[in-house]
């Protein structure tokens, strides 16, 4: 699970138990039911994270293309597809009508990088976080939270 998902999910713990602890205060303050109070409570936590959280997969056609070698006499080849994690539908839409910056960065990224950089965890690891930095230049609105590789060839 990944961090940001992690920190996500302790946020709204917090404002829960918060929300948990200022509903039982106000309820016998007011006088009105803890039922009332708690029923009124759920809803709006349950608005705010359908709502505000909800994240989007977005499939990337594959794209291929050449990469930098230290031997200038070989040539190589990536072939790499994967998915963004969105904030939310708004930056699926956004993706959309940038589609063509979003690809041209992605291959950009590619194109600039060796076979031995996209080796290993860490250099995959390295690729996603590049790769989010820079679509997210791109989008005005929107946020790609993270970067999924379904595949990848390098040759």
């Amino acid at each position: 699970m990944s961090r940001k998902i992690l920190i996500l999910i302790s946020i709204g713990v917090l404002i829960a138990l918060a929300a948990t602890a200022a509903a039982y205060f106000y309820a016998h303050s007011e006088g009105e039911s803890t039922a009332e109070v708690f029923n009124h409570l759920q809803k709006s936590v349950t608005d705010y994270f359908e709502s505000e959280h909800e994240t989007f997969i977005y499939e990337m056609e594959p794209v291929i293309t050449d990469i930098n070698c230290e031997d200038e006499s070989k040539e190589g080849v990536v072939r790499v597809s994967l998915q963004f994690e969105g904030k939310n539908q708004e930056t699926e839409d956004e993706i959309n009508a940038r589609w063509t910056s979003v690809r041209d960065e992605i291959i950009a990224i590619l194109r600039s990088s060796d076979p031995d950089s996209l080796a290993g965890d860490e250099g995959m690891k390295k690729l996603a976080e590049e790769v989010i930095e820079q679509v997210n230049k791109i989008l005005d609105d929107g946020e790609i939270l993270d970067v999924y590789f379904t595949d990848m060839i390098v040759q």
